[in-house]
This record gives C-alpha cells, structure tokens and sequence, in this order.
C-alpha cells in the first residue's frame, strides 16, 4: 500500500511539473514573436548588388571569404539584428551600425567547404527591420578535390614480439 501511495505522490509531482515546464514554454514563444509591424512607405529596403554570389572553385576544407555589398534604398535607417546560415559551414559578419537611407553597408561571408566534392549552396538569412523583417541571399562554391592530407605514419617494425607464456 505504502509503494502505491508513494506512486501516486511521484506521479503528481511529475504532472504538476510538465504543466509548469508547458505553461513557460507558451510563455517564451509568445514573447519571441514581433510586436511592431513595419510601414512599407517608410521602411528601409534592403537591396543586394547582385542576387547570388558564386565562390568558384573551392579545395575541400578550404576557408574562402567573401564580402557582399548592399545598399539602403529604403526611407529609414537599415538594421540588421542577426545573421543566420543553413549550415554550420557559413558564418555571415555583419555590423549592428545602423545604414542611413541611400547608403552602403557590408557584411562579411565565410564559407569552409565540406569534404564533399561537387556544387554547393547554402542560404544566408538577415533578421532586420525592413518591412519584411527578413532578407536572404544564396552563397555558392563547386567544391573540388581537397588538399593533399598528411601520410599516415609508417608502421614501426622495431618492436619485440609479445611474450608467450609456456
């Protein structure tokens, strides 16, 4: 009897504690969401010099950078929050300075290509605060074949046999 008491008491506990866990995570998500909507008329735009951007040829594990140019087209002030790629393989640098309507900014794309010979492309998105809140672009590279690695190291053929037990 005490074990079936002691499971109801462990059971309660357990449910009182996943409601909670729930209850926060509805808390978080809701919080995360955007509040403000953006007037078109008034927005900065976000426009690319061009729409992709290719690499060439890439050695696999090679880190090759790129630097992409944009301009403000918009009516306010650019900013971009964050910098997000598809893959662990891409890392976007950006500035939080704000770009002033009709100016120039830049950020910076490193791409480390995978082991995998063959044309890749990746995605980059920029959380900002233009009227869509978010802008994209595609990054680009044929990965070729990699660079040498090293010789693994000669067996050594100057060590005592093991030892036998009689």
């Amino acid at each position: 009897m005490k074990k079936v008491i002691l499971l109801a008491i462990i059971g309660g506990m357990l449910n009182l504690a996943c409601e909670k866990k729930q209850e926060q995570t509805t808390q978080t998500t809701q919080a995360a969401q955007p509040t403000q909507a953006v007037d078109p008329a008034n927005a900065p735009v976000f426009t690319l010099e061009q729409e992709n951007y290719d690499f060439g040829d890439v050695k696999a594990n090679e880190k090759v950078t790129k630097v992409i140019t944009f301009t403000n087209t918009g009516a306010s002030p650019l900013q971009i929050k964050d910098a997000k790629a598809s893959c662990g393989c891409t890392v976007p640098k950006y500035s939080d300075k704000p770009i002033a309507p009709g100016e120039k900014g830049e950020l910076t794309v490193e791409y480390t290509a995978p082991a995998m010979n063959g044309k890749q492309m990746k995605t980059v998105i920029l959380i900002t605060n233009t009227a869509n809140q978010q802008e994209e672009f595609k990054i680009s590279a044929n990965v070729v074949e990699g660079q040498d690695a090293p010789a693994p190291p000669a067996p050594n053929t100057n060590v005592a046999p093991p030892p036998t037990f009689n």
